[in-house]
């Protein structure tokens, strides 16, 4: 046999049978010479990190599970970040996080492009980019500015649905909603009254692209300010009719 393929069977001979002997060894002289690790008094806190695409058929299973588990309760979360999805994903990652065995540690973590076009600083920069658009209501950064239109809408600039939004009229306040924005910077944007009708305020959102009418829907409420309980009802603009 050739020097060459002696070398060959020795390397293949130390892969498959000396390394793991070898390894073997090393760790149990490691543990000999290393001293026990004290138990920890506190466990560590950790974030579950669950990014979902189209779930919301596996979504509840997926939750229970990570909640029965014997960690302490107090020392976990799950982070649940929804992928750009098309089904129920997010009303259902919603619906688990408002849950009370949830206990508040279940967020719903949107796209960054999502938050981005929802800021309403937007309304602020278009009202200075366009300032004589008929179709933009006044909006502002500073209440002082605010009280001179009489009637205005405080929003707080990341929220969402309705949450933590005041109606304010010759420095009265009309009507407002809870929720978690209300540390949130603000801004303020004259007041437009919503059509009513049998004690309902409805108001009407409008999908363009490319810059043709594509949609349009219908958002009615019991109050003055449109929440995440509102009924909803789309519409689809056919141009062909």
């Amino acid at each position: 046999m050739s020097a060459g393929a002696i070398t060959i069977l020795a390397l293949l001979v130390y892969t498959y049978a000396g390394y793991p002997v070898v390894i073997g060894l090393l760790a149990r002289a490691a543990r000999r010479r290393s001293e026990p690790l004290p138990a920890p008094d506190v466990a560590p806190f950790v974030s579950v990190c669950l990014p979902v695409f189209n779930g919301g058929a596996y979504l509840r299973p997926k939750i229970d599970s990570l909640l029965a588990q014997d960690y302490p309760a107090d020392r976990f979360e799950i982070l649940i970040y929804c992928d750009g999805c098309t089904d129920d994903t997010e009303a259902t990652a919603r619906a688990i996080a408002a849950m009370p065995e949830a206990a508040g540690r279940i967020r719903v973590i949107e796209p960054a492009w999502k938050m981005a076009a929802s800021n309403k600083r937007l309304l602020v920069t278009l009202k200075e980019m366009f300032p004589d658009s008929p179709y933009l209501l006044d909006a502002a950064t500073d209440e002082n500015q605010a009280l001179a239109w009489g009637a205005y809408v405080r929003k707080p600039v990341r929220g969402r649905e309705g949450a933590n939004v005041e109606i304010v009229e010759d420095g009265r306040n009309l009507a407002t909603t809870p929720g978690a924005y209300d540390d949130d910077l603000f801004i303020y944007q004259a007041r437009a009254s919503l059509a009513r009708a049998d004690g309902r305020y409805a108001v009407l959102g409008s999908w363009v692209v490319n810059r043709e009418a594509a949609g349009m829907g219908i958002r009615e409420s019991a109050g003055p300010i449109t929440g995440n309980s509102a009924s909803f009802v789309p519409h689809v603009i056919d141009p062909n009719l």
